[in-house]
């Protein structure tokens, strides 16, 4: 009696392989504009109200650019730029220009400043400030700044019309507010009015602003339910989550969990979460998609869905945007399939003349030959085919992640490969 072994398939691509509509439901992006940036980012801010970037690098120097022009406008520090903030009207940034800390006493080594750009015009504005590790814009003429060394405090500041900035709060600790949390950062929501604080304690602590006041809300205590979950901080453009590493909580109430997601987010709107160059479905942490590069410098819209991504290793800047004009259906050839025989799978695009390439990929890597697969066809309907032989017996989830002007589809699908016996 003879044996034979065969890899059959128990099943192609099936479930969530049906068509996923751009725009319904979850989000899928395309990239629709790229240039090179005059200087490299560790953070961003995205005005879509005055058509601009600003970049942020990692010492001394701010640029502001012109989205439409491409045109710089570069500010360098007295000492250190260490934060940046945008105004929730969008016409101002204002930057931490952190001057140091006499350590565990929270007072001020040498001077801070706080610098105001005006968007409008692309002119720059300087006051003097007690402490500027970290700021929050509350409006276009008052700031909040937090110091930056160990057991932290707070300021509430106006623009005034002096050299100076003008302490609002009543200070507990020098001219500050002490705030009895650890070094961190913090995020400050105009809607609640209420500033969010993660600490590198592995705490999360709210703050209410009452008559230009700091009062204290709830916490999650140190190492209490936000333990172990990293310590970058993110509020969504909305207001609807805030994120303390991978962790997402109710910005109305921290102390409550809502989920933990695969990795550190960044970024956030109502809709997705970003991570390291991917992006999940905000209400399930699902994944949606992957970024062509890996990143974690995002600048998202305030009022709507798109957003720029930084690319540090090309030093690139890369704006993605939503759209609802087209459907994606992913299909594999016949089953079962013999393992070692040619499958076939197809990516059928239909929308408003699409263009461009799908990659078809496993685990964030190219099936061979299938990197970059054009679409090829006439009118609204077009497709793009992906023919492999080399698929090992086992599960195999295929992606096929679409860069075309008119729509950007991740579709999974799972590809069952068994052993059987016959004699």
């Amino acid at each position: 009696m003879g044996l034979m072994l065969r890899a059959l398939s128990t099943g192609a691509i099936w479930g969530v392989c049906a068509f996923f509509s751009c725009g319904a439901g979850a989000q899928s992006y395309i990239e629709v504009d790229a240039f090179a940036a005059p200087t490299n980012a560790t953070m961003m801010i995205y005005s879509s109200t005055m058509g601009a970037l600003v970049l942020k690098n990692s010492g001394s120097a701010i640029v502001a650019i012109d989205i439409a022009s491409r045109q710089p406008t570069t500010r360098l520090a007295n000492s250190l730029f260490t934060d940046i903030s945008l105004s929730p009207s969008e016409r101002y940034v204002f930057a931490a220009d952190y001057g140091g800390e006499n350590i565990g006493y929270g007072t001020p080594r040498g001077t801070s400043y706080v610098h105001r750009l005006d968007l409008t015009n692309m002119s720059w504005d300087l006051r003097t400030a007690y402490i500027a590790g970290n700021v929050q814009a509350v409006s276009d003429t008052q700031v909040i700044l937090k110091s930056i060394d160990q057991w932290v405090t707070f300021t509430n500041n106006a623009w005034g019309s002096g050299n100076a900035l003008v302490s609002l709060n009543t200070p507990t600790n020098w001219a500050g507010y002490y705030a009895s949390v650890y070094s961190g950062d913090f995020r400050y929501d105009v809607r609640t009015e209420r500033l969010l604080h993660g600490s590198s304690s592995q705490e999360i602590q709210a703050f209410a602003i009452v008559n230009d006041e700091f009062v204290k809300q709830e916490g999650t205590g140190i190492y209490g339910s936000a333990q172990g979950y990293g310590t970058n901080v993110a509020l969504a453009t909305d207001g609807t989550a805030f994120y303390y590493g991978a962790l997402q909580v109710d910005p109305l109430d921290v102390t409550h969990n809502l989920r933990v997601f695969p990795e550190r987010i960044y970024a956030a709107n109502g809709s997705i979460a970003l991570g390291s160059g991917k992006y999940y479905d905000a209400h399930s942490g699902l994944l949606l998609g992957t970024l062509l590069f890996n990143t974690t410098i995002y600048a998202l819209n305030p009022d709507g869905d798109d957003f720029w991504a930084f690319d540090p290793a090309s030093s690139t800047m890369h704006r993605f945007a939503t759209f609802g004009s087209s459907n994606v259906n992913l299909t594999s050839s016949g089953s079962p399939v013999i393992a070692g025989t040619t499958v076939t799978f197809t990516a059928a695009v239909t929308g408003t003349v699409p263009t461009g390439n799908v990659s078809f990929t496993e685990n964030a890597t190219a099936l061979t030959g299938c990197g970059a697969v054009a679409l090829s066809g006439s009118g609204n309907r077009r497709i793009a085919t992906c023919k492999i032989s080399t698929l090992p017996v086992g599960a195999h989830s295929i992606t096929g992640a679409g860069r075309q002007r008119r729509c950007v589809a991740v579709l999974a699908g799972q590809r069952q490969l068994r052993d059987s016996r016959s004699g």
